[in-house]
């Protein structure tokens, strides 16, 4: 991510390893991440909807450039979108995304309730559309106050996204 610049992108200072951990120097985003707003403000959504609106344009914008820049975020969901403490609103962590587009990997990564049916299958496809299945979640997330299936657990979550799939 050292390589991209813009405004609603969290940037990338330095990174260093101290024994066994990684360390990454970014920017303090004052103002949290929205799932922890939503968590302690919010617990059953944000009802304004121009609110909602405001945090997926700047989303969006952010994810636009990494499109461009043929970079797909794998992980978008609402506690890696940031806000600092002048209420900028930036995409964050991006430690699974890949410098590719319109790819079959054999990995499996990511969020399970904000990913996309077709990177969960068998082939695990991915492309620029898996960030964009991932922001719909998240606007649901935000309206709702919880993702969709959030009260199933592990391979129920699998089923139900596969079934909504195929």
């Amino acid at each position: 991510m050292e390589m991209t610049s813009h405004s609603n992108l969290a940037q990338f200072h330095t990174c260093f390893i101290d024994g066994e951990h990684v360390w990454i120097v970014m920017p303090v985003f004052e103002g949290g991440s929205i799932d922890t707003i939503l968590a302690t403000s919010f617990p059953n959504g944000i009802q304004d909807e121009t609110i909602i609106l405001a945090i997926l344009h700047e989303v969006l914008k952010g994810l636009n450039y990494l499109h461009k820049q043929k970079l797909i975020h794998r992980d978008i969901k609402s506690s890696n979108i940031v806000i600092d403490k002048n209420g900028n609103i930036c995409l964050n962590d991006f430690g699974i995304s890949l410098f590719s587009h319109d790819q079959t990997t054999a990995t499996f990564a990511g969020t399970l309730q904000w990913m996309a049916p077709e990177t969960i299958g068998e082939k695990h496809i991915l492309s620029s559309k898996s960030d964009i299945w991932a922001v719909g979640i998240t606007a649901i997330e935000i309206a709702e106050g919880k993702v969709p299936f959030s009260e199933l657990r592990g391979e129920n979550v699998i089923i139900a996204c596969l079934i909504i799939a195929y």
